[in-house]
């Protein structure tokens, strides 16, 4: 679960206070590596990069001055909120040939800002900015931030725990790619 100064979105801390230079690259590393998977359509491997019991998940927003929302209201519907499960059945459905809405389409994202917000143990919190153009017979972005909770696996490597995805839009029609 994200920490109440999440839910807030407080000023951001001193980077150089919570994490080395080196830890701060290899999140960068990982989040870049993980928008090139699926630019390059490589799903498998990106489910890879989720633990066993991930939360990925996208809050409804309201219409509230920043810092006043909450993410964490429990009458609030999420625009979606996947398990590891959900994830692996959704990547097996666009493999199936029967995603229409998936099939030749061109995808690119931006990671941008990414910021260190808490270190504690193997655990790493970090927010990252992103935009991603959908390009099949239209042209779709989705722009905004996410949040991340990312563990440290035993022997190296990273493993996503959960992800927030707050998209910036006033009003979002189906979300048929993966952020």
């Amino acid at each position: 679960m994200m920490s109440a100064e999440a839910k807030t979105r407080g000023d951001p801390p001193d980077s150089s206070e919570l994490a080395p230079t080196a830890l701060h690259r290899e999140i960068e590393e990982f989040l870049y590596r993980e928008a090139w998977i699926l630019d390059n359509d490589k799903l498998e491997q990106w489910l890879d990069l989720f633990s066993e019991n991930v939360r990925y998940w996208a809050p409804v927003r309201r219409s509230l001055p920043r810092g006043r929302e909450s993410f964490h209201d429990a009458y609030l519907t999420p625009h979606f909120d996947d398990n590891k499960a959900g994830l692996s059945l959704r990547v097996a459905r666009s493999r199936t040939g029967l995603a229409h809405a998936e099939e030749g389409t061109r995808q690119r994202r931006f990671v941008t800002n990414i910021l260190i917000l808490e270190v504690e143990g193997d655990f790493v919190r970090v927010s990252s900015n992103f935009q991603v153009f959908k390009s099949r017979q239209d042209e779709q972005w989705f722009v905004g931030t996410r949040e991340d909770r990312i563990r440290r696996k035993p022997g190296g490597g990273w493993s996503i725990e959960e992800r927030m995805i707050v998209l910036d839009h006033g009003v979002i029609g189906s979300i048929t790619t993966y952020i």
